[in-house]
C-alpha cells in the first residue's frame, strides 16, 4: 500500500516505495509477458473457428478488433452482437481451409445456400485477407489423443452445468489433443 502524504519528503518516500515495488515484482507490462507482444492478426482477416455456445458448429469468422493477443471474432453473416472474444493462442480458431482439410462441416454463413456456395469462391468474393497459416501456432501440448478413443464410443461424463451429474455420453469429435464429449441426453448446446 502506498501512502499519499503531501510533504515533499512524503512525496519522495512514496516514489522510493513505488521503485521497490516494481524492482520487486517487475512493472504490470513486464509482468504480461507472452499476452503483450504482437499476435499477427488484422482487422478484416478470415478464419475458421468453434462457435463457443454451441461447441459441434465450426464457422466462417472475421477478425473484427485486436486488442494486444485478444480478438472480438465476428461470425460472417450475423450482427455483431454474436461477435465474440477469444485469445489469439486459441485452439478453437484453424487458418481457411482446416474443415475442409479435417472433414469437419462448415457452418455457411447466414443469407447463403449450401448447395450453392463454394468457400473458397465465397472468401474471394470477400475481397478479405485469409489469416496467415503460420498466425496458428501448434497448439497440442499434450500430444495426440490415444488411439484407444475414438469418435462414437461411450463414457460416463461429468455436467459442467451440474457436477452432481453424471451422464451417459458420446465422444462426438476428436480435434488435435481434444475431445467433444456429447451428453446423449442433450443438444449440442451442452457438449464440452
Amino acid at each position: 500500500m502506498i501512502n499519499h502524504s503531501t510533504t515533499a519528503n512524503g512525496k519522495q518516500e512514496e516514489s522510493k516505495k513505488l521503485h521497490v515495488i516494481e524492482h520487486k515484482h517487475g512493472s504490470i507490462t513486464e509482468k504480461k509477458g507472452d499476452m503483450n507482444h504482437e499476435n499477427g492478426f488484422q482487422v478484416g482477416m478470415r478464419l475458421e473457428g468453434i462457435d463457443p455456445r454451441r461447441p459441434s458448429v465450426f464457422c466462417a469468422l472475421s477478425v473484427a478488433e485486436v486488442c494486444g493477443y485478444r480478438l472480438r471474432l465476428h461470425f460472417d453473416g450475423y450482427l455483431s452482437c454474436y461477435d465474440f472474444w477469444t485469445n489469439a493462442g486459441s485452439p478453437d480458431i484453424h487458418p481457411v481451409g482446416w474443415c475442409e482439410k479435417t472433414k469437419h462441416e462448415l457452418h455457411i454463413p447466414k443469407g447463403y445456400r449450401k448447395d450453392k456456395i463454394v468457400w473458397m469462391d465465397y472468401l474471394k468474393a470477400c475481397r478479405l485477407q485469409n489469416a496467415p497459416k503460420k498466425l496458428f501456432r501448434n497448439r497440442s501440448p499434450n500430444g495426440p489423443v490415444p488411439k484407444e478413443l475414438q469418435v462414437g464410443m461411450k463414457l460416463e461424463a461429468v455436467d459442467r452445468r451440474n457436477p452432481c451429474l453424471v451422464c451417459v455420453a458420446t465422444i462426438a469429435d476428436i480435434v488435435e489433443d481434444r475431445l467433444r464429449v456429447h451428453f446423449d441426453n442433450g443438444d449440442d448446446s451442452f457438449d464440452y
